[in-house]
C-alpha cells in the first residue's frame, strides 16, 4: 500500500494545457516535484498517480516512464508500480483524474511492466485483495481465454477496474513472452513522442481558452444590454422585478434575437433535451401582470406558439397566465419540426399528446396534465376543438395516455 502522508504528493495536476504550452516550450519533464523533500520524485511520478492529463504530455516531451523513487519506507516504485499502489490506495481520484487512466499511458510510453520481475507484478500491486482474477497476476498462470472466462462469469468488488488491471495482465504476459515486444502490441495504441505531440494539445488549449474568454465576454456584453431578458432566464423573480421597476426597460423589449423575454423563458433549459421551459409561473405570471405579449411563438415564425409548449409540458399555472394575458385557448400551432405545417394542432390537442413529460407531470399537483385540460376548458372557448379531425386527434391520444375522456366532457 502507499505509505501514510504520501498521496498528498500525487493528488494534482494542471488546468488542462498549461502543462502542454510549457513543455512546447522546452520545459524540463524530468524534474523533482520536491527536490529537497522528496529527491527523485518527479513529475511523471505524480501525474501517474493523479492519472491527470499532464502524463501524456510529460511522456511525450521526454519524461522517464521507467524513472525509480525510493519510498520513505526503502521500497522502490515506478511511474508504472506508484500508479498500480494508487490504484490500491483507493482514494487518489481527484478532480484531474483516476490514477487507473495512468497504466495504458505508461505502457504504451516504454514502461517496463515487470520492473521488479514477475514475483513482483503490478497488477497484483494495484488489487492487493482477493478477486477472481488474483490467481492470474502470477505471469503464465492464465491464458487470454481463461482471463476473458472468470471475467465474464464472475462477480468482482466494485473498485476493480478491468481495463487498468487487463493492460497490465497482457503486458507482463508479453514481457514474459517476449522481452522485446513493443508496447503498441500490448496495449492497442501507438504513442507520439516529441513535443510536437505537447505542441498540438497547447494549441488545442489556447484556442479553447481563447474561445472561452470570448464567450465569457460576449454574454457580460448580453447581460449588461438585455438584464431583463437574463433575469427571466434564470428565473430569478427579484431582478425581474427590479429590472422593470427602473422604468428603463419595456416588458416586451427584443434582445439581438429578436426575443422577447417571455420568449426567452418559454425557451429550453440549458442542456435540457427534453426542453422545458426556464422561467416557472411566477415569473411568467408577473411578465404578463406588466404587459408580456402572449400571442407570439416559442420562435418567431415557427407556429409553435408559447401557450402549445406550455399545454404539452403540462405547466397548468403557466397556461394559466398565458390564458389569463388573453392567449387563445384555440389558436392553431404547429410543432417546430413540421415545417410544411401539414399537422395543424391547438392547446387541448398538444395537452392531451402522450409523450415523456407524462412521466413527470402526469399528477395531482399544481401542473398536471388534466390540470392543464381543465385550464383550457374553462377558458371558455375550447368548444371550438370538438371539431372534425381534431376531435379524433384528441380522443386518440386520451385512448393512448390511457386518460380517463369522460372527465375531459368528451363522450
Amino acid at each position: 500500500m502507499v505509505p501514510n502522508g504520501e498521496l498528498q504528493f500525487c493528488e494534482a495536476g494542471t488546468a488542462d494545457g498549461i502543462s502542454a504550452v510549457l513543455t512546447c516550450a522546452g520545459a524540463d519533464v524530468n524534474v523533482d516535484v520536491f527536490p529537497e523533500e522528496r529527491p527523485g520524485y518527479k513529475l511523471v511520478h505524480r501525474a501517474a498517480c493523479s492519472g491527470s492529463n499532464d502524463l501524456s504530455v510529460l511522456l511525450a516531451g521526454g519524461a522517464d516512464p521507467n524513472a525509480p523513487y525510493r519510498l520513505p519506507d526503502n521500497r522502490t516504485v515506478t511511474p508504472l508500480t506508484w500508479a498500480a499502489l494508487c490504484i490500491a490506495a483507493g482514494k487518489n481520484t481527484t478532480e484531474y483524474g483516476y490514477p487507473y487512466f495512468s497504466i495504458a499511458d505508461l505502457l504504451v510510453a516504454g514502461a517496463n511492466p515487470l520492473p521488479f520481475g514477475p514475483a513482483n507484478p503490478p497488477s497484483a500491486l494495484a488489487y492487493p485483495k482477493p478477486h477472481p482474477l488474483s490467481r492470474c497476476n502470477k505471469p503464465g498462470a492464465c491464458s487470454a481465454v481463461e482471463v476473458d472466462r472468470i471475467f465474464s462469469g464472475a462477480k468482482f468488488p466494485e473498485d476493480f477496474r478491468f481495463g487498468a488491471w487487463h493492460d497490465m495482465w497482457r503486458a507482463q504476459e508479453a514481457k514474459l513472452a517476449d522481452p522485446n515486444a513493443k508496447p503498441v502490441e500490448i496495449v492497442g495504441y501507438s504513442f507520439e513522442p516529441g513535443k510536437g505531440f505537447a505542441c498540438k494539445q497547447a494549441d488545442q488549449f489556447l484556442k479553447s481558452e481563447l474561445n472561452r474568454r470570448e464567450e465569457a465576454a460576449e454574454k457580460q456584453r448580453y447581460a449588461l444590454a438585455y438584464p431583463l431578458h437574463v433575469a427571466v432566464a434564470a428565473d430569478n423573480l427579484t431582478a425581474v422585478k427590479a429590472a422593470l421597476a427602473s422604468g428603463k426597460i419595456d416588458v416586451n423589449s427584443k434582445n439581438d434575437k429578436g426575443l422577447t423575454p417571455l420568449q426567452v423563458g418559454m425557451g429550453c433549459k440549458e442542456r435540457d433535451w427534453q426542453c422545458w421551459p426556464q422561467m416557472g409561473p411566477e415569473v411568467a405570471e408577473f411578465l404578463v401582470s406588466k404587459g408580456a405579449n402572449v400571442k407570439l411563438d416559442v420562435h418567431p415564425g415557427s407556429g409553435y406558439s408559447l401557450l402549445c409548449k406550455a399545454a404539452f409540458h403540462g405547466l397548468t399555472r403557466l397556461v394559466r397566465a398565458l390564458l389569463k394575458g388573453g392567449a387563445d385557448p384555440n389558436a392553431v400551432c404547429y410543432d417546430e419540426d413540421d415545417k410544411q405545417r401539414k399537422d395543424p394542432q391547438t392547446p387541448l390537442t398538444k395537452a392531451a399528446a402522450c409523450d415523456f413529460r407524462l412521466s413527470t407531470n402526469d399528477g395531482t399537483g399544481p401542473d398536471s396534465t388534466n390540470g392543464t385540460v381543465q385550464a383550457l376548458l374553462d377558458a371558455g372557448k375550447a368548444a371550438a376543438v370538438w371539431q372534425g379531425s381534431a376531435t379524433d386527434k384528441l380522443l386518440l391520444d386520451a385512448q393512448e395516455c390511457g386518460e380517463v375522456c369522460e372527465d375531459w366532457g368528451v363522450q
